[in-house]
């Protein structure tokens, strides 16, 4: 950092443009730098442009508009300015990117990625041009149908610093009618499944669920595919990352516990035996999660959906301080793990007799038949 010194608002005379307040043929104030990292060819630039900002414009915002403007057009974006008499700024900067001030002011600044205007779709991908909001791509997994990358949007120095990628772009191909239903927009409503409906129902409805829906569980446990993600493996289940994570970023760490038994695809089929299966996933998700990413007792939620996405049964692995996987871990779907076996422990049977509440997207293939069915209220 250069010493406090003061700097004439023009690069040839002390004078200057008069800036604000200045009359015709008065001397214009020096600006006094107070902290700096930036070369002087380059602080004599920010000096004359602050000056003819402060000429041009009254208001601060203005004022502060017109500066961030103009090194936005010479030297790229993203500036940010602050202009006023009390105002502190604290700022983590590359060399040369800085002038600000000594008063350092407490703040939290939160950069949330915002989503892709639908009309922008066309410009993510173009590797082989400049226009591209994705500037490159790097496969992280894929399997017959899912595939998922990370992605990079146009800068070399994210990519070194985020190896996660700035996006992460989740692929399913060939897509089929029931995966453009599922991500399609729609409205959802809650149900009431009775043994009665499960039986006439939904039980019907997963034993038609098509092979080809799930080759992809069955290619993992077989150990044909992603074998070099998997964390924990046993005769009874594995334990492996969910494609919903980005594999780096612990604080939504999410992992999953597929079971090998075919015979069990749902919450429906839990039965008391099933209770020390249920402990060994917790106790092997924990002893995971505790030798690679430090995480102690009460730091992982365990959770079970009803209706799942595939009836294959699982159970979610997610960093109890992860609050943004969406639905997924609402009441209405996720039933916690805990919950589950102590229910089982009351009673062995209890999910064959139990009346359960969840919700369906008008898209899901239970929803006109389970809608029909329920009661008038």
């Amino acid at each position: 950092m250069a010493e406090k010194h003061d700097a004439p608002t023009s690069s040839s005379t002390d004078t200057g443009s008069s800036p604000r307040g200045a009359t015709d043929g008065a001397v214009a104030p020096k600006a006094i730098i107070k902290n700096v990292d930036m070369s002087e060819e380059m602080q004599q630039e920010s000096v004359d442009i602050a000056s003819a900002a402060l000429e041009k414009y009254n208001i601060e915002k203005d004022i502060a508009a017109q500066i961030k403007k103009e090194f936005d057009r010479r030297h790229g974006p993203t500036w940010h300015v602050v202009v006023g008499k009390n105002f502190g700024s604290y700022v983590t900067h590359e060399n040369e990117a800085v002038v600000g001030s000594e008063e350092c002011l407490q703040a939290i600044i939160r950069v949330e990625k915002t989503a892709f205007a639908a009309q922008c779709t066309g410009d993510l991908f173009h590797p082989e041009e400049t226009v591209g909001l994705i500037s490159r791509t790097k496969l992280m997994e894929s399997t017959d149908i899912y595939t998922w990358l990370a992605g990079w949007i146009s800068s070399p120095v994210s990519e070194e610093k985020q190896p996660q990628g700035d996006v992460k772009i989740n692929i399913i191909c060939p897509a089929t009618d029931v995966h453009i239903r599922k991500y399609s927009k729609q409205m959802s409503i809650l149900v009431q499944e009775t043994p009665g409906l499960y039986r006439q129902i939904v039980e019907p409805y997963i034993s038609a669920f098509p092979a080809a829906r799930t080759q992809w569980v069955t290619e993992i446990l077989e150990g044909r595919a992603e074998q070099d993600k998997v964390l924990f493996s046993s005769p009874e289940f594995v334990i492996l990352p969910d494609m919903k994570w980005d594999l780096h970023t612990v604080g939504s760490l999410y992992l999953v516990a597929i079971i090998h038994d075919p015979k069990l695809r749902s919450l429906r089929d839990l039965r008391g035996e099933h209770v020390e299966l249920l402990k060994s996933i917790r106790d092997e998700a924990y002893k995971v999660a505790g030798d690679k990413w430090a995480i102690g007792k009460g730091g992982l939620r365990l959770f079970i959906h009803y209706q799942p996405s595939y009836y294959r049964f699982h159970v979610h692995i997610v960093n109890s301080n992860y609050q943004d996987s969406g639905a997924g871990m609402m009441a209405g779907q996720a039933h916690l793990l805990e919950d589950v076996m102590s229910l089982l422990e009351l009673s062995s049977s209890i999910f064959e007799s139990l009346t359960l509440t969840y919700g369906l997207g008008e898209q899901h293939g239970l929803y006109e038949p389970m809608k029909a069915a329920q009661p008038l209220i």
